[in-house]
């Protein structure tokens, strides 16, 4: 069994975290910055469903799981157009 990683929250919590955000419109732009993410990972998701991946949360990331071998999810990976970098693999 293949487990592969979205990190989704890591950056943003760096962000916040840092002296970068100094007033409530550089708050709303990394909050329009946070749900594009989550929309595009979510599409995502859609695509990798119909393919058997199954998903779980955990506190900052999204863990997916299928019956397949590196190399062939890599190439599967590539033939959805599922951006590169995008799923670490453990």
């Amino acid at each position: 069994m293949l487990r592969g990683t979205i990190t989704l929250l890591e950056e943003f919590e760096e962000e916040l975290g840092s002296e970068k955000i100094g007033n409530t419109h550089e708050l709303r732009a990394l909050g329009s910055d946070l749900k594009k993410r989550l929309d595009t990972v979510s599409g995502l998701l859609d695509v990798l469903e119909k393919q058997g991946w199954r998903w779980t949360t955990g506190a900052r990331d999204i863990t997916l799981y299928k019956d397949i071998t590196k190399k062939d999810a890599e190439k599967e990976l590539a033939t959805l157009h599922i951006p590169e970098g995008i799923i670490s693999f453990d």
